[in-house]
């Protein structure tokens, strides 16, 4: 018995220090989990240039020109400005973005002093984004953003109002987009045709005088942080616009200049509007 007795005190005493030795330990760089790293959306240029500014002359259509800055791969900031077809407004209004990433997710900061909070599916692609009384939702087939709806809310005397535009798109095979069915808070529609270029996309940039069709007008940047899906394989060639009750569809051809390997300058409307893009 006494044997027994000494060896459970032995074997008690042993596993008392091997808990005490495992404690001391605890603060081993080797036994602690790694801190989850700050998510890294996917560039829409990949490996290749991109994009830091773009900026419209010319007879232009409503658009926005922009300057993005980069850090560790993932946009930082944007300024935006407005350009408009009526020379009186336009460059009347600019804006910027601030972005800090973590593990969970992305926070959008707006000059205007108010929070852009987002959600995000599991590729870092925003599926809601509430900005103000405005609500977006944008969905997304083999990444590639596949439709938007935009609600915006309206309060005056007492009564609240909704109103809601949306895109659907249609793209090929390749991924290219090939048709968006935009519907206006009026509830009119515009049949928009896009026809790829057999021009690569090198810097995954979007095509030009569809932001508002997009469901991207004002938040390109968003787009270019690769919050917004993976970009078209091709460089757009033209695109026609008919909207309900017009007999005839409007069309915008387009033509570009490549250079080391960089989409650096798109032109349309027979020439009489040029968009440089810079890296």
């Amino acid at each position: 018995m006494r044997n027994y007795k000494y060896l459970t005190i032995a074997l008690f005493s042993a596993l008392t220090a091997l808990l005490a030795l495992t404690a001391c330990h605890n603060d081993d760089p080797m036994l602690t989990p790694p801190a989850k790293l700050a998510i890294c959306p996917a560039l829409p240029s990949g490996g290749n240039a991109p994009l830091k500014s773009v900026r419209h002359n010319g007879n232009i259509d409503d658009c926005y020109d922009w300057t993005l800055s980069y850090g560790d791969n993932r946009l930082k900031s944007a300024s935006g400005t407005r350009r408009n077809s009526n020379a009186s407004a336009d460059k009347k209004y600019s804006y910027s973005l601030t972005l800090a990433y973590d593990s969970e997710g992305v926070y959008i900061s707006h000059s205007d002093g108010s929070t852009i909070s987002v959600a995000l599916d599991g590729e870092n692609h925003i599926t809601r984004m509430q900005y103000g009384t405005n609500t977006y939702t944008f969905t997304y087939a083999a990444g590639r953003l596949s439709g938007w709806q935009k609600t915006e809310t309206t309060t005056s005397l007492g009564q609240t109002a909704q109103y809601t535009s949306k895109g659907v798109f249609t793209r090929d095979a390749a991924g290219d987009l090939i048709a968006i069915l935009y519907t206006d808070t009026r509830g009119k529609a515009t049949q928009v045709t896009l026809t790829p270029s057999t021009l690569t996309n090198p810097n995954g940039l979007l095509p030009e005088t569809v932001g508002k069709e997009m469901g991207l007008e004002g938040f390109e940047a968003l787009y270019y942080a690769g919050l917004l899906g993976v970009p078209a394989p091709h460089l757009t060639q033209s695109i026609s616009k008919k909207t309900d009750g017009e007999e005839e569809a409007e069309t915008t051809d387009f033509s570009y200049s490549q250079r080391g390997g960089n989409t650096v300058l798109c032109t349309y409307k027979n020439g009489s509007v040029a968009v440089n893009y810079g890296y």
